[in-house]
């Protein structure tokens, strides 16, 4: 819908009110029961997913555990498996379960290129959360190589991701004691690539995190 759009659009200026608007039309939705186009139709996988993500980044875990377990089955069924996958993976990491996290995110297999994109993003928030620097720091290598390679984004699109990549950079030799930024510097930082900037809520609660 036309409210719908305009709230995503505008997560990236206050994501804390616009993802709990969009949570609302969602839950309507589904109480309505007009997530699919047609009756008998598959649910498409981007609106399962804006869904089950939007949910979890406002922290209504349990719901987004149920929204998935209950809908996955109405996707296509060349997704069903890696859509539920990653969700369960999602979760883990989310309880803070983060061994159990990458063991279940290894057997995600989805083709499109926003999900191993974003695969790939949660690769990077669990190996931080984790304290696994290393890991951390070839996955981000990984990460910068998989954007640059890829010929079908914009230039505009790449850099909010790899602004995203430097500010990673950053914080994890920051965590790791390698280059001690501080954190107004690194607020400061972001702040200037705002709102350009691929999970910049992520980033700032992390930055907050930082020992002084």
């Amino acid at each position: 819908t036309t409210l719908e759009t305009y709230c995503i659009d505008n997560i990236k200026i206050n994501s804390a009110k616009y993802r709990a608007e969009l949570h609302k039309m969602h839950r309507k939705s589904i109480e309505l029961n007009v997530l699919k186009l047609y009756e008998k139709g598959t649910l498409n996988l981007l609106k399962f997913w804006n869904i089950f993500i939007n949910s979890v980044e406002i922290n209504q875990i349990d719901w987004a555990e149920e929204f998935a377990l209950k809908h996955y089955t109405e996707l296509e069924t060349e997704t069903k498996e890696g859509a539920l996958n990653f969700a369960r993976a999602i979760i883990l990491y989310k309880r803070k379960d983060y061994d159990k996290a990458l063991e279940v995110l290894n057997k995600t297999k989805l083709s499109q290129f926003l999900f191993r994109l974003s695969i790939k993003t949660f690769y990077l928030r669990i190996y931080y959360e984790k304290g696994d620097f290393q890991s951390a720091g070839f996955a981000l290598d990984s990460y910068k190589q998989f954007l640059y390679k890829n010929k079908t984004i914009s230039e505009a699109y790449r850099n909010v991701y790899l602004n995203f990549a430097a500010i990673y950079n950053d914080l994890l030799r920051a965590a790791s004691g390698e280059k001690m930024m501080g954190k107004n510097e690194l607020t400061t930082k972001i702040e200037s690539m705002s709102p350009n900037v691929y999970n910049k809520h992520w980033l700032i609660e992390m930055i907050g995190n930082l020992r002084d």
